[in-house]
């Protein structure tokens, strides 16, 4: 998080205990403010990069690829240590990650996070893509894949750990730059291409 917290206003009290209430009444707002703030530091930060702003984060996440044009804002979803659920907000058991859309199953898929390994799970036929190759079965992720999940949620997986042991052997050269570059993503475009073409609305 950002070091220069700016001050919080009534309305913005009212927001977050809207979204943290305090179950006993007591502590006050500043102390539940601090607490969710230090947890979030522990797992994100964010650091200016010449006129851009880079969110570093330690868990493996998905980045959201928005094809919405108003959308300003930028996605992240943390996959936690052991499972995350991800279907519709009318699923009969509730899901660490909400998505509306086409060909979207109310319980869709699980995320399982193992001792740093990130695997994807389809649930009961739903559609899931992996740079643009469709699963049917448990895989496994590696930094960078680009995900589908039904027909229109697009999202990137980063797995910092990982991508820090690439840099490693790029630095050493083990691994080619160009191999980790944007011939993997446009491949990855272009099968994603493939899939949405063949599965039409």
């Amino acid at each position: 998080m950002c070091n220069d917290h700016r001050e919080e206003t009534g309305e913005d009290e009212e927001a977050w205990f809207l979204l943290f209430p305090m179950e006993d009444g007591k502590g006050g707002f500043e102390q539940k403010l601090t607490e969710v703030m230090s947890h979030d530091e522990q797992t994100l930060a964010l650091r200016k990069e010449g006129i851009g702003v880079v969110l570093d984060s330690e868990l493996p996440h998905l980045i959201g690829i928005d094809d919405d044009l108003l959308s300003t804002g930028i996605i992240l979803y943390h996959l936690k240590e052991g499972q995350t659920y991800v279907g519709r907000e009318d699923a009969s058991v509730e899901q660490d990650i909400v998505l509306h859309g086409l060909d979207l199953e109310s319980e869709h898929c699980v995320f399982e996070n193992t001792g740093g390994t990130v695997t994807l799970i389809p649930l009961s036929g739903s559609q899931c893509s992996v740079n643009g190759v469709q699963i049917m079965e448990a895989t496994h992720l590696n930094q960078g894949a680009v995900i589908l999940l039904g027909r229109t949620n697009m999202f990137r997986f980063n797995h910092p750990k990982e991508a820090a042991k690439l840099r490693e052997k790029r630095k050493s050269g083990l691994l080619s730059s160009f191999s980790l570059s944007m011939t993997d993503l446009s491949k990855s475009c272009e099968n994603l291409s493939a899939v949405m073409l063949y599965n039409p609305g």
